[in-house]
């Protein structure tokens, strides 16, 4: 037996902008109000025939039951001041804002709700050719009463051939209320976990004609994961990681070449995060018009590529993916074969994934689940109109 149901949403209330208060050749001013309403829904049940998958956990007779729900209510009030009237959408100013959540969590038998109140703070300004910005938010009360997020942004002003931007940022927030407090009749656990404080610098680099390099290296502390019993655990160490990206769309007439390379390195010896060192994804594909200009076509190919690495297990149950060391994949070359096209207002496509795994052994992105071999899309978009 197996059923299993989810429900998201996820609406903006209302946005709405008074007029000016203050309009001037030197400063305008604006009051702005929003609201946001989200809502996550979960019902599972399972019957736990294969005892040997759950061997770690409390085992009953009984169907396992699980509801979840969260219904979260915000509303923000902004303060705008920009200087020179005509340049709100800069962001050269400052800005001013507070606002209140509402969350509503049911689990179970477990019911709770949590209000917080923040407040914060945004700044930009041109300093000679230099875009500076920087954003502050500080928690008063509530679920991350006393947490933090804080951020800033350069870059230059000037687009050249080569453009950069920078951003270095500080976060401290508790991890997600599931992860304290989680109830059904067979997995139940409450913890008490300690804020998780991220730290990170990047630097995003473009040339017109060597393409994009990105690279950023964060610290996180306290981090929280789902450990190889599938519990959430808290390590009292801190995990460094190192990201290194690169693309570049590379044109020769009506041919394109575009690389996407990804280095990445967790810090941890024992390799917490579950990610892979290298990833690749190759695009070599022709595009064009033809029939007298009137047909915008692409045809090619995307090859993939990742190395061997331990990838996180999936636990049906709780809905989560939680830390394993038994189970290792190999290299994952996998090749798709497209065929795109628009003429007016009509869009088409046809897509052949994963063509390698008609000849090859299934490959897996999660241990023990495989992913879907040799698959066939199509796909049709006609907009009408008048």
């Amino acid at each position: 037996m197996y059923t299993k149901q989810i429900i998201g949403l996820d609406k903006k209330i209302r946005q709405r902008e008074f007029a000016p208060l203050k309009d001037s050749l030197s400063a305008l001013h604006k009051l702005s109000f929003e609201g946001r309403y989200q809502e996550y829904f979960r019902n599972y049940s399972d019957q736990f025939t294969d005892s040997n998958y759950y061997s770690n956990f409390y085992i009953t007779r009984e169907p396992f039951k699980d509801r979840i729900g969260a219904k979260k209510l915000k509303g923000q009030v902004t303060l705008y001041n920009t200087l020179k009237g005509s340049a709100i959408n800069k962001h050269i100013g400052y800005e001013l804002f507070a606002g209140v959540e509402h969350l509503n969590v049911s689990m179970n038998a477990y019911r709770e709700q949590y209000v917080t109140t923040y407040a914060g703070a945004a700044l930009a300004k041109n300093i000679s050719s230099i875009d500076f910005k920087s954003e502050a938010k500080y928690f008063l009360n509530g679920y991350n009463k006393g947490n933090y997020q804080a951020s800033i942004q350069v870059k230059p002003i000037m687009q050249k051939t080569l453009q950069w931007i920078f951003n270095a940022g500080s976060n401290k927030v508790y991890p997600e209320i599931i992860h304290n407090y989680y109830t059904s009749n067979n997995f139940i656990w409450e913890n008490n976990f300690k804020p998780i404080q991220q730290n990170y610098i990047n630097l995003g680099i473009q040339h017109n004609q060597a393409g994009q390099i990105f690279v950023q290296y964060s610290n996180i502390n306290n981090y929280v994961f789902a450990d190889s019993l599938a519990l959430p655990t808290q390590l009292n160490t801190n995990i460094s990681l190192f990201q290194l990206k690169y693309f570049h769309l590379f044109r020769l007439k009506s041919f394109r070449f575009a690389p996407e390379l990804l280095f990445q390195q967790d810090g941890s010896a024992a390799q917490y995060m579950g990610l892979p060192k290298f990833f690749s994804k190759t695009s070599l594909f022709f595009e064009g018009r033809i029939f007298k200009k009137q047909l915008w076509f692409q045809l090619g190919t995307d090859i993939f590529w990742i190395n061997s690495y331990r990838p996180y297990s999936y636990m049906a149950a709780t809905n989560v993916f939680y830390y394993q060391t038994q189970f290792k994949t190999g290299n994952l070359p996998l090749a798709d074969i497209f065929l795109s096209f628009k003429i007016k207002t009509v869009q088409a496509f046809v897509r052949l994934e994963q063509i390698n795994t008609i000849l090859s052994q299934p490959y897996f992105f999660s241990a023990y689940h495989a992913m879907p071999g040799f698959t066939f899309k199509l796909g049709l978009n006609w907009m009408f109109i008048n």
